[in-house]
C-alpha cells in the first residue's frame, strides 16, 4: 500500500483570508490583482528572490539607468513586489528597525515602481498592466488589507 503524503498549497491557504480582508475592508480589487498578490505572498514566504541589502533608493536608481527596457521593467516589478510584501506582512519589522517614516517611503517608492512598470508594458500585456496599475494607484489601501488578513489569520491560525 502506498503512503499519500498531503501537502498544504500555501497559495490556497492564503487566498481565502486575503479575499475575506478585501471585503472586510471594503477593497473591491479585480481578481487578477487578487490572485498577483496571493501569488507574491506565497512566493516571498517559501522563496524570497530579492536583494534587501540594498536600499530601496539604491535601486530604483539601477532601474532607472537601467538600458535594457525589459530588464528595467523586471526591476520596478521587483521593487513594487518586495515594498508590498514588506510593507505589509512586515511593517512592524520596517518601522521598528528604520523609523515610522519607512513604511510611508516603502509604500510610496513600491507605488511608483509599480506605475513605472505599468508605463513600461506594451500595449499588448493590456490585463499585466491593468494589475500594476491597480497595485500602483491602490497600494496603500492593498497593503492595509493585506495586513489585516495576516493579522486576524495569525489570531486565527486560519493560514497553516
Amino acid at each position: 500500500m502506498a503512503l499519500i503524503e498531503l501537502t498544504p498549497n500555501l497559495e490556497s491557504s492564503l487566498y481565502w483570508p486575503l479575499k475575506k480582508s478585501f471585503e472586510a475592508k471594503k477593497v473591491n480589487v479585480s481578481e487578477e490583482t487578487a490572485f498577483y498578490i496571493n501569488n507574491l505572498l506565497a512566493g516571498y514566504i517559501t522563496s524570497p528572490d530579492f536583494d534587501s541589502d540594498k536600499p530601496l533608493a539604491s535601486m530604483v536608481l539601477d532601474a532607472l539607468y537601467t538600458p535594457e527596457k525589459d530588464d528595467r521593467l523586471h526591476k520596478f516589478v521587483a521593487i513594487g513586489d518586495y515594498s508590498f510584501f514588506m510593507s505589509s506582512v512586515f511593517q512592524g519589522h520596517v518601522n521598528r528597525n528604520f523609523g515610522p517614516c519607512s513604511r510611508v517611503y516603502c509604500i510610496r517608492i513600491g507605488s511608483n515602481s509599480y506605475l513605472e512598470a505599468c508605463n513600461l508594458l506594451s500595449p499588448s500585456k493590456k490585463e499585466l498592466s491593468n494589475i500594476y496599475n491597480e497595485l500602483g494607484t491602490r497600494f496603500i489601501e492593498l497593503v492595509v488589507a493585506v495586513e489585516s488578513a495576516f493579522k486576524n489569520s495569525i489570531n486565527s491560525s486560519e493560514i497553516k
